[in-house]
């Protein structure tokens, strides 16, 4: 209790009744307490990126920055020597090595899209028609994102092969292999992350769910602030468990894409 309020509180003392607040009031009370929650979060969440980065500082000199893309048709030896030594590790050693990291929006991401497309692009077999987006939530303005740019990389399911062979030999490294996806990154070493990391995601022509997903984002800030306030609460729950990472937002990112897809299918009739 302070003091003001012990004063007030002394025998004797005469006091004027409060109004109670009407409707109002408790509205607008109630938002501020919203706001400000938001606000302590994101401060927590800034604190916690300063802690991170203070933490890496005295391995920062060892983490190697990705380079130009190799397009002579095989990776050089410390690519090689850094893919061999990453396929080696468990996966807890993985997610303990590459946490789960949140950063505020920078407009580089969007410059590191646009040279890495382009780096992309030189490599590509001749002949092979490809259309490369920048998606995740580094290609949304304003809201916080891990700071990993992902790009999605559409062609002819039979350039597949191709395609993948000349993204090896660039140095990019297969995470995942199905019949009609495959994911690959770049910028991981076995010091840590590079100062670049890339997620490239090859797909079929129009499987692109990820693009309707970030233009929805962009249309709608109100869910953007949403999407960024549920990563920003999962993020230390989940910090080295990238699945569960994952798996949390999904309810939230198939629900919202398929409002997407809808309002794409709205404008498309018309």
């Amino acid at each position: 209790m302070d003091a003001s309020s012990d004063k007030d509180e002394r025998p004797g003392m005469h006091h004027t009744p409060k109004q109670r607040p009407n409707q109002d009031d408790r509205a607008e009370q109630t938002e501020q307490a919203e706001q400000a929650e938001r606000v302590e979060r994101v401060e927590q969440a800034s604190q916690a990126v300063r802690v991170g980065q203070t933490e890496r500082t005295g391995s920062a000199s060892q983490v190697a920055q990705t380079g130009p893309i190799n397009c002579t048709g095989s990776a050089s030896r410390g690519e090689s020597a850094n893919l061999v030594d990453l396929k080696q590790m468990s996966l807890e050693e993985l997610w303990r090595m590459f946490p789960i990291e949140l950063a505020p929006y920078q407009p580089c991401w969007t410059t590191w899209f646009h040279q890495e497309k382009e780096r992309v692009l030189s490599c590509m077999p001749h002949g092979v028609a490809v259309r490369i987006s920048h998606i995740g939530s580094t290609a949304v303005e304003g809201i916080w994102a891990k700071p990993i740019i992902d790009m999605l990389l559409e062609a002819d399911l039979a350039e597949f092969p191709r395609i993948k062979k000349a993204l090896v030999a660039a140095g990019y490294l297969v995470m995942a292999e199905g019949t009609q996806r495959i994911s690959l990154n770049r910028g991981y070493t076995p010091h840590g992350f590079a100062e670049r990391v890339f997620h490239l995601h090859l797909r079929a022509w129009r499987d692109d769910d990820e693009i309707c997903f970030r233009d929805y984002l962009k249309a709608h800030p109100d869910v953007a602030r949403a999407y960024e306030q549920l990563k920003l609460d999962l993020w230390k729950r989940y910090e080295f468990d990238r699945d569960g990472y994952t798996e949390a937002k999904t309810a939230f990112v198939t629900a919202h894409t398929r409002k997407a897809k809808e309002e794409r299918a709205a404008c498309s009739s018309r």
